[in-house]
């Protein structure tokens, strides 16, 4: 269970930095994780998982500028 989340949160995270740009554009990544944390408000075990994802994931300094640059944008 903890390899298969590790690994899922690792393909989140490149999807984030762009490196499957051909699948998914990175804000569109950080919108479906987002997404699904609304959708999920009631469900605390998914809801937790996807803060950590998002923890995780502002960690990353690419990620982190890119979602702070979109921030000043707004």
């Amino acid at each position: 269970m903890v390899f298969e989340f590790a690994a899922f949160l690792l393909d989140i995270l490149e999807c984030m930095k762009g490196r499957h740009s051909e699948l998914i554009k990175p804000p569109q990544a950080l919108k479906h994780v987002f997404e699904r944390y609304l959708e999920n408000l009631h469900e605390l075990p998914v809801m937790l998982k996807i803060l950590c994802i998002l923890h995780r994931a502002l960690q990353e300094e690419e990620i982190s500028e890119s979602v702070a640059n979109d921030l000043k944008l707004d």
